[in-house]
C-alpha cells in the first residue's frame, strides 16, 4: 500500500520543512484533523477502519451485499491506483449477481460458483473466475477484521470449485485461440518484452506431440501441425500480443500462464472449441482497441487540465 498517486477521501499528507511526510484524517469540515503520523501503511489502516466504522456502525455484516460493499468502500479506495478500476468491476459484478439471486443471508441456501457462471456466460470464464477469486478473497478480508465469523467457510473456496473454475477458464482460451487461429488477416502487433517469456512454463528440451491447429492463413479449420514447442511458442505469443492489443489483456495474461500440461488440453479442445462453447457474442480481432482507448482516454485526460 505505497507508492500511490492519490490518497483516498479524506485523507491528506503534508511535507514539512525537514521533507518528511505527515499523513492527517480530515473527518468532515470545521473539525480538526487527526494527525496519523509518517508512515503511509499506518494512516490507510486507520483510514479503512474509520470507513468501516461509518459505513457498518457495529462491525457486524450479514448481508453478502453488505460484505461486498463494505469492501467497496473501505478497502477498494486504499489499494493501489491500478487496482482499482478492475476490483471494482469485478466487485460490482458480484454484487448484480446475488441481487439477481435474491441472496441476502451469508449461510445456505448459497448460490453456487457454477450458478455464477453460467449467470456470466461462456464468453466471460476468466473474467467470471477472477470474481470468484475475489469474492474468496473478501470472504476472507472481513474475518481477518472481525466484520464475521472466523471460522464460517466461504461456499466458493472448496478444491473443486477451483477446478472447475480452471476447466472454464481452459475452455475459453481454447476458442480464442480457435479463432486467433482461424482469423485470415491481422494487423501486426509491436513486439512485447512478454513474448520471451509467453509460455515459459512449459518450454522445455522435449517434444510435444503433434497437434493440429487451424490454418490462419485460410480461415478454415484445415489441420496445420504444429512440430515442436518453439512454433507453439511463436504462436501462443502472438495470440497473446493480439489479445492485449484488442482490449482482452485478461485472455493474453491466461495465454501466458498456461503450464506446459494445460497447453496440451486447450490445444486438444481447439478443434471443437466453437461447438462447445455456445456463446451470443464473438471475439473480436484485430480492432487494436487497447491502443485506441489509450488515446481516447490520453485525450480525456488533457481536456480536464
Amino acid at each position: 500500500m505505497t507508492n500511490r498517486k492519490r490518497l483516498p477521501p479524506g485523507l491528506r499528507s503534508r511535507t514539512q520543512a525537514s521533507g518528511k511526510t505527515y499523513h492527517y484524517l480530515k473527518t468532515a469540515s470545521g473539525v480538526k484533523e487527526t494527525p496519523l503520523g509518517p508512515d503511509l501503511g499506518t494512516a490507510l489502516q486507520y483510514w479503512r477502519d474509520h470507513a468501516l466504522d461509518r459505513y457498518l456502525g457495529e462491525r457486524n455484516v450479514s448481508s453478502v451485499l453488505v460484505l461486498i460493499e463494505a469492501f467497496i468502500t473501505a478497502e477498494i479506495p486504499i489499494r493501489m491506483m491500478s487496482e482499482v478500476p478492475f476490483l471494482q468491476r469485478q466487485a460490482r459484478a458480484l454484487a448484480a449477481f446475488f441481487l439477481d439471486m435474491g441472496t441476502t443471508g451469508l449461510t445456505a441456501p448459497f448460490p453456487s460458483a457454477e450458478a455464477y457462471f453460467a449467470y456470466r456466460g461462456p464468453r466471460y470464464a476468466i473474467r467470471a473466475g477472477a470474481e470468484i477469486r475475489l469474492f474468496i478473497h473478501i470472504w476472507g478480508w472481513a474475518q481477518r477484521l472481525s466484520l464475521m465469523k472466523a471460522r464460517a467457510p466461504c461456499p466458493w473456496s472448496s478444491g473443486l470449485v477451483w477446478d472447475w473454475v480452471r476447466q472454464h477458464v481452459l475452455c475459453e482460451l481454447a476458442d480464442a485461440l480457435r479463432q486467433f487461429a482461424s482469423a485470415a488477416s491481422l494487423p501486426a502487433q509491436a513486439p512485447s518484452p512478454q513474448d520471451g517469456i509467453a509460455a515459459s512454463n512449459y518450454l522445455a528440451s522435449e517434444k510435444l506431440e503433434e497437434s493440429s491447429i487451424p490454418d490462419s492463413r485460410s480461415g478454415s479449420h484445415a489441420p496445420r501441425t504444429i512440430a515442436d514447442q518453439h512454433e507453439i511458442d511463436a504462436f501462443l505469443a502472438r495470440a497473446a500480443r493480439q489479445f492485449a492489443a484488442d482490449g482482452r489483456p485478461d485472455l493474453a495474461r491466461e495465454v501466458r500462464r498456461l503450464s506446459r500440461a494445460e497447453v496440451r488440453k486447450v490445444i486438444d479442445l481447439m478443434p471443437g472449441s466453437a461447438g462447445t462453447l455456445q456463446t451470443g457474442a464473438e471475439l473480436i480481432l484485430g480492432t487494436s482497441r487497447a491502443a485506441r482507448l489509450e488515446v481516447m482516454r490520453l485525450a480525456t485526460k488533457a481536456k480536464r487540465r
